[in-house]
């Protein structure tokens, strides 16, 4: 994977530079530099696993979200059901 094709991967996945360094433990202009010029193997797929890792984490968050909205909606309807029956 070029350095070009890894922009892009983040990109894809809506993660942002400034995390990915972040969870590396550098400053976002260290990472930006690094992509100046072709990244090693080695820090090219501690990168990917940074980013997989983010997407991963955000999905999970997203999903739990999504999941507490459908939760409240049910107990709101169940509510209104029950105040329709007089029960």
């Amino acid at each position: 994977m070029t350095n070009q094709e890894l922009k892009q991967y983040m990109k894809k996945r809506k993660i942002y530079q400034w995390r990915v360094a972040e969870r590396l433990g550098i400053q976002e202009t260290a990472l930006s530099r690094r992509f100046r010029h072709e990244i090693g193997e080695r820090d090219k797929k501690n990168i990917i696993a940074v980013i997989d890792e983010l997407y991963a984490q955000d999905h999970k968050e997203k999903n739990e979200y999504i999941s507490s909205l459908i939760k409240t909606s049910q107990d709101d309807i169940f509510d209104e059901l029950c105040k329709e029956l007089e029960i």
